[in-house]
Order: C-alpha cells, then structure tokens, then sequence
C-alpha cells in the first residue's frame, strides 16, 4: 500500500517547487570575505516565497 502512495505522490507532486511548496523569492548577497584581494568565500541568502503554481500545498491542482 505505501508503494502505492509513493507512486502516486511522486507523479502528482508539484514540478515547480520540486514538493517543497516554497520556490525562491530573491537572492540577497552577504559579505564576501577576501584575503589580499582574492575572493575566498561568498555566502548567499535566499528568500523563500509560497509556491504560485501549487499555493504551498506540493501537489498539483
């Protein structure tokens, strides 16, 4: 039985948000840390918004 709901979860999960129900709204940069004028690391923070295809729910409509 659980097959089954694996199947089926998997076909009729949302393509946009992946089943997550939140896609990225925007990316914000954080301070990017340098040593002598290299670029050693960069962080990067993301905001996520309610999926518009599936209203947040991971399943198509």
């Amino acid at each position: 039985m659980s097959l089954i709901r694996r199947a089926v979860a998997a076909i009729t999960a949302c393509s946009t948000c992946k089943g997550t129900g939140e896609v990225p709204h925007y990316h914000q940069s954080a301070d990017v840390i340098d040593r002598a004028g290299r670029k050693v690391a960069g962080t990067e923070c993301t905001r996520y918004q309610r999926c518009p295809a599936c209203g947040g729910l991971s399943q198509t409509r």
